[in-house]
């Protein structure tokens, strides 16, 4: 120690001495603490948090990874499918006759058509399919309208009966006179992507 630093410390009493020597490392560490740990604290909680991320992200890479030749295999399956089930839609030239098969099998069945129109047609997600809507309204019994379901059923096209709405009707002779509203929705094929 230098002379200087002797003299100081010989003034000092040995209690102020001693609290000298629990200050000055209290003091140190406080500036440590202040300017060193606290500032990087903040940044050491931020790469821990970066670093789950990260590991919660490789966990979840890794999962999928394994599960990739399953999915391959199964979206192989599905465009399988896929291409059979446009297969059997008929083309949209066929669709055309939708209304007239409606109305003949309408007719076949016992049923009085007062109307049978198509709507506007709607593309299916990716262009797969067309839906197209045809609005008929007859007259008939509960008996024929059950008749002319089973024949929509059986025809090869896919169809769907929607909004199906019976009002109340009359007694001709021994049948039931029902006015009958629903709309058929006719399927045809889109192309696709």
């Amino acid at each position: 120690m230098s002379a200087i630093q002797d003299k100081l410390i010989k003034k000092l009493t040995p209690k102020q001495q001693t609290l000298l020597l629990l200050i000055i490392p209290l003091v140190i560490a406080g500036l440590f603490v202040y300017l060193v740990y606290l500032p990087n604290k903040k940044i050491i909680s931020n790469l821990d948090a970066d670093i789950q991320k990260n590991e919660s992200e490789i966990s979840k890479s890794q999962l999928m990874e394994s599960k990739l030749p399953e999915l391959k295999a199964e979206n192989v399956t599905l465009q399988q499918e896929l291409k059979l089930a446009t297969d059997k839609l008929p083309s949209p030239s066929e669709g055309a006759g939708v209304p007239d098969a409606i109305k003949k099998a309408a007719m076949g069945s016992g049923l009085t058509v007062k109307s049978v129109q198509a709507g506007a047609n709607n593309t299916g997600p990716g262009g797969l399919y067309i839906e197209t809507p045809v609005n008929v309204q007859v007259n008939g019994g509960y008996h024929d309208l059950g008749k002319f379901m089973e024949q929509l059923d059986n025809m090869t096209r896919m169809l769907t009966v929607a909004e199906l709405d019976i009002s109340s009707g009359q007694v001709r002779g021994k049948k039931m006179d029902l006015p009958i509203k629903f709309t058929v929705l006719a399927y045809t094929s889109g192309g696709g992507k």
